[in-house]
C-alpha cells in the first residue's frame, strides 16, 4: 500500500515522524490502493481544560479496497476506513516504573485516573467539530490516546499507551479496546470530496478560531514579561510558605497567579489551577492554550503540566474516586441494583423460553413480544426494551451464552451509569457532608472506614475504586482486607496531589472544608491563593481565613496589590464606585490611565424591538475588532437567569428541587424555567462570521464545545466572574437585583456584621451587581427596565451627575 504522511502546524518534539509512519506502513503493507495520515500538530484551539490536546491524527484508507485493513477487538473486528485519534502527551513520568489497568497508571504509590479526562477530550473534540466545524455529531468518533512519555515500558490499556515511541499498532491495540469502535471517525468521509472539504473546514476554522485578539495577546505578553520587584518577592516564595495575594476587581489578582504557575511550569514545577466556574477555566486554558503555542522546542521539552479545573469539579472527582457518595447512598444504590437484576432475571428466563420456540426473530419482534407480555409490569418492560434497544444481543439470539454475556455487561453497563447519578445528584444536594467525608478520609482512614463499615462493601467499591477479588480476605467471606484497602485509597489519594502545586482563584469564598481539604493534600508550602475580601464575596456569607486551619494557625506570604484597575476605563470604574457607595460596600477602585474615558450606554423602559437590539450588539462587536479585539473579547452578553414573565409579574418557577446547606439546614429550591434567548436567533442573521456561545435557555452543557477566538459569549449573570470583555451588555439588571435580594443567601450575608435585614439584602444583590459590571473594559450597556428598587435609584443618580458618561440609546 502507498502511504502519504503530512505534517500540519510543525513537528511534535516527542515523536518520530519516520518511525510512526513505518509503522503505518507495517500495518496496511498487504493492502492496496493509496492511504493517507494527516498529523495535526499542536491543535490550535483549546477544546478541554485537565490536559492538553497535543496533535490530532486522520488517517484514511481507501473504502474501495476487495480486502480491506481491520481492527481486531476482544470479541470481533472493525474494518478501518477512516480515523480520527486525539493524542494528549504525558511526558512527566519519562523515567518512572509504570503499571497500568482501567485507564489508571500506578506510579510512586499513586493511581493517576485518565478515564474523566479521556472522556473529556473526546467529547471536547467531537463538541468542536460539531460546532465550529459543522460535522453531524452522531456521525464523529473520535478516539482519545494518553501516550506516557517511558523509556522503560510499553503497555497499552484503555486509552493509554505507555511507550518511549508512537507506533500504529501501538495505536490499533489501544482504540480496539473502545466499546465504541464500531464506527469510522467520521461516516461521510467514505467518499473522497466530504473527506478533503471536512479536512479543509476543519484547519480553517481552527485556525480563525485561534486567532487571539488584542486583550488575549497582552494577557499571554504579560506573562512573558519580567515581575516588579513585590510580585517576585511573592514569586520566590513559593514552595516555602502560603502564598496570598490579595487586590480589588481588575487589580490583576488571577493574571498573577497565572503568571506565577507557567513560569514555574518552566522550570519543572506541575501545578493545577483552580476556580469557581466553567467559563472561568475556558478563559484559563485559552491563556495557557496561547503561552504554550509560542514557545519554542526546548521550553515545550521542559515545560510541565499546567490544568486547570472548578472548584466543585475537583472535589467531585475525588468524592467519586473515593467512594465517597456511593457509601453515603448505599441503601438507594442496593435497592435499585436488586430490582433490576430481578427484571433482568426474569427478562432472561423469557428469552430462553422464546428460544426454545425455535423461531426466526428480529429486534422488533422482541420488542412486540416484551410490549405484549401480560406477566410483566411496566417496569420489566421498559428495562427489556432499554436493554434491546442497548445491546446487539439479538443477533445472537440463538446462543444462550451469548445472550448471558450481553445482560452481564448490561447490568455491568447500568451500575456504573446509576453510579454516576448517585454522585452527581448527592454531591449537589448535600455537598458540604460530602466534603466532611472526604476530609475525614484524607485525615482518618480508619475512623472512615469504621463510620461506613466498609470491609464487607467489596461489590459496591469494585468499580469506582477498580478493585478486584484478589483485595478480599481468603476466607470465603467476601470480606475487604482493609490493610490492602488502605494502600488502595492511599494511592488514589497520593493521585490528586501528583507532585503539584495549587493554585486557588477568588479563595474568599471557599468553604473551610475546602480550605482544609486543599492543606491536607497539598501541603500548606505548596498552595497559592488570590483573595478579593469581603467586597467580591457572593459564594458564602463569611469570607473564608486561610490563616487557621484545624484550629492551627498559617504562615502566610501576604503580597497587597493598588486599588488599581488593569482592566476598567474612568467612566466604568466611576459607575461601580457610585453603585457601591450606595450600598456601603468599600470597593474603591481605581481606574485605567488612560484620556479615552469609556461609556456607557444606558437603555430604560423595555424595548420589544429586537432586531433594534440585535444592531447594537453588532456595532459594539464592530467596535471591539476595530481594536483588535477578536470576537470572544470583543462582547459579553449577560442575562438574568429568574425571568419575569413581562405580561405577569411573576417569577416563573418548575418543580422543586432540594439541597442541604453547610450548617445541614434543608432547603427547598424553585427550579427555574430556561427559556430560549430569542435575541441571539435574530442578532446571529445579523452578525456573519462570529457566533453566538450560548449557555442560557435548555442548553445541553455537555454538547458543548469550548468558546473560541470567533465566539461572542451569552451567559447567565452568575456566570460572569472573572470574565472581561471590551464591551459588555447587561440585560435587565434590576431584574437581576430584584432576584438575588429574594435568595435566601441574601438574609445571610455577613451576619458577623450588624446591620438592618432590608441593608443586608440590598448589599448582597448589589455585591453580585458589581461583579457582573466590573466585567467591563471600555463599554458597558445597561438595560433597565422599570422598577423602583434601591439599584435603579443609585443607576439614576449617577445618570443625573454624570451626563459626559451616560449616552441614553
Amino acid at each position: 500500500m502507498e502511504l502519504t504522511l503530512t505534517k500540519i502546524n510543525g513537528t511534535n518534539p516527542f515523536l518520530n515522524y519516520d518511525e510512526l509512519k513505518d509503522s503505518f506502513i507495517n500495518e496496511l503493507i498487504s493492502y492496496y490502493g493509496k492511504a493517507e495520515v494527516i498529523i495535526l500538530n499542536k491543535f490550535p484551539v483549546s477544546v478541554l481544560n485537565q490536559s492538553t490536546l497535543d496533535f490530532v491524527i486522520f488517517i484514511k484508507v481507501p473504502e474501495n479496497l476487495s480486502v480491506r485493513p481491520k481492527i481486531e477487538t476482544k470479541d470481533n473486528f472493525v474494518y478501518i476506513s477512516n480515523l480520527i485519534i486525539a493524542v494528549s502527551i504525558i511526558k512527566e513520568y519519562k523515567n518512572q516504573n509504570i503499571t497500568v489497568e482501567n485507564s489508571e497508571l500506578e506510579i510512586n504509590d499513586s493511581f493517576i485516573d485518565l478515564k474523566d479526562n479521556a472522556s473529556k477530550l473526546k467529547w471536547g473534540l467531537t463538541n468542536y467539530f460539531h460546532d465550529a466545524c459543522n460535522l453531524i455529531r452522531e456521525k464523529i468518533t473520535v478516539h482519545p490516546v494518553f501516550w506516557v512519555l517511558n523509556d522503560n515500558d510499553e503497555l497499552v490499556s484503555n486509552n493509554i499507551i505507555v511507550a518511549k515511541s508512537l507506533k500504529f499498532n501501538l495505536i490499533k491495540e489501544c482504540i480496539a479496546l473502545n466499546d465504541y469502535l464500531r464506527y469510522p471517525g467520521y461516516l461521510d468521509w467514505n467518499y473522497e470530496p466530504s473527506y478533503e472539504t471536512s479536512i479543509k473546514q476543519i484547519l480553517e476554522r481552527a485556525s480563525k478560531d485561534s486567532e487571539l485578539g488584542y486583550l488575549t495577546k497582552q494577557k499571554i505578553e504579560r506573562f512573558q514579561n519580567r515581575f516588579e520587584s513585590a510580585s517576585q518577592k511573592a514569586f520566590d516564595s513559593i514552595g516555602n510558605t502560603l502564598v496570598e495575594v490579595k487586590g480589588r476587581a481588575g487589580s490583576g489578582k488571577s493574571s498573577d497567579l497565572l503568571k506565577w504557575m507557567l513560569q514555574k511550569s518552566l522550570i519543572g514545577k506541575r501545578a493545577t489551577f483552580l476556580t469557581y466556574n466553567h467559563l472561568l477555566v475556558y478563559e484559563i486554558s485559552r491563556q495557557i492554550k496561547g503561552f504554550e503555542n509560542v514557545l519554542t522546542e526546548n521550553e515545550i521539552i521542559q515545560k510541565e503540566s499546567t490544568t486547570t479545573n472548578t472548584i466543585h469539579s475537583f472535589m467531585f472527582n475525588i468524592a467519586k474516586k473515593l467512594g465517597v457518595v456511593l457509601l453515603m447512598s448505599e441503601s438507594r444504590i442496593s435497592y435499585l441494583t436488586n430490582v433490576m437484576n430481578d427484571r433482568l432475571e426474569r427478562i432472561e428466563l423469557l428469552f430462553n423460553g422464546i428460544r426454545n420456540q425455535n423461531i426466526t426473530i428480529n429486534k422488533n419482534d422482541l420488542k412486540k413480544i416484551i410490549q405484549n407480555e401480560n406477566s410483566f409490569d411496566e417496569g420489566t418492560k421498559r428495562e427489556a426494551i432499554d436493554f434491546i434497544n442497548h445491546s446487539d444481543m439479538y443477533k445472537d439470539f440463538k446462543n444462550v451464552l451469548e445472550t448471558k454475556k450481553h445482560i452481564n455487561q448490561f447490568k455491568i453497563f447500568k451500575k456504573i451509569k446509576l453510579e454516576e447519578h448517585i454522585n452527581s445528584s448527592m454531591f449537589l444536594s448535600d455537598y458540604h457532608e460530602v466534603l466532611k467525608k472526604i476530609l475525614l478520609a484524607i485525615d482518618n482512614l480508619d475512623l472512615f472506614f469504621k463510620e461506613f463499615q466498609i470491609e464487607n462493601k467489596f461489590e459496591l467499591l469494585e468499580n469506582t475504586m477498580n478493585l478486584n477479588s484478589s483485595i478480599l480476605v481468603n476466607d470465603g467471606s467476601k470480606n475487604i482486607n482493609l490493610e490492602e484497602l488502605k494502600k488502595r485509597y492511599g494511592k488514589s489519594i497520593n493521585g490528586f496531589r501528583a507532585g503539584r502545586s495549587l493554585y486557588i482563584d477568588e479563595a474568599q469564598d471557599c468553604h473551610s472544608y475546602e480550605r482544609d481539604i486543599f492543606f491536607s493534600l497539598f501541603g500548606v508550602k505548596n498552595i497559592i491563593i488570590a483573595s478579593g475580601g469581603k467586597e467580591q464575596l457572593i459564594r458564602y456569607s463569611e469570607v473564608c481565613n486561610w490563616n487557621i486551619s484545624k484550629g492551627y494557625k498559617i504562615d502566610s506570604y501576604q503580597y497587597l496589590k493598588r486599588r488599581k484597575s488593569y482592566r476598567m476605563k474612568p467612566a466604568i470604574a466611576s459607575l461601580v464606585n457610585h453603585i457601591a457607595a450606595s450600598f456601603n460596600i468599600d470597593l474603591g477602585i481605581e481606574p485605567l490611565d488612560t484620556e479615552d474615558h469609556g461609556r456607557i450606554l444606558i437603555e430604560r423602559n423595555y424595548n420589544p424591538d429586537l432586531f433594534r437590539k440585535a444592531k447594537i450588539i453588532n456595532e459594539l462587536l464592530i467596535a471591539g475588532t476595530r481594536q483588535g479585539c477578536s470576537s470572544y473579547d470583543s462582547l459579553l452578553l449577560l442575562k438574568n437567569a429568574k425571568e419575569k414573565n413581562q405580561n405577569a409579574n411573576i417569577i416563573l418557577s418548575d418543580q422543586k428541587s432540594i439541597n442541604i446547606n453547610e450548617y445541614d439546614v434543608v432547603k427547598i429550591d424553585s427550579d427555574n424555567k430556561k427559556t430560549e434567548w430569542e435575541l441571539l436567533s435574530i442578532a446571529d442573521n445579523v452578525i456573519n462570521e462570529a457566533r453566538f456561545w450560548n449557555s442560557t435557555g435548555n442548553i445541553d452543557k455537555r454538547k458543548q464545545s469550548v468558546p473560541g477566538s470567533l465566539s461572542i459569549r451569552a451567559i447567565y449573570y452568575e456566570s460572569s466572574r472573572g470574565l472581561e470583555a471590551w464591551s459588555t451588555m447587561c440585560f435587565d439588571i434590576n431584574g437581576f437585583f430584584d432576584s438575588k435580594r429574594n435568595e435566601d443567601d441574601a438574609d445571610n450575608f455577613l451576619l458577623s456584621e450588624i446591620m438592618e435585614p432590608e441593608e443586608r439584602k440590598n448589599k448582597y444583590a448589589a455585591t453580585w451587581v458589581l461583579m457582573a459590571l466590573t466585567r467591563a473594559i471600555d463599554t458597558c450597556y445597561i438595560e433597565l427596565l422599570p422598577s423602583d428598587n434601591a439599584l435603579n435609584n443609585s443607576i439614576n443618580s449617577f445618570i443625573n451627575m454624570n451626563h459626559n458618561y451616560i449616552e441614553m440609546i
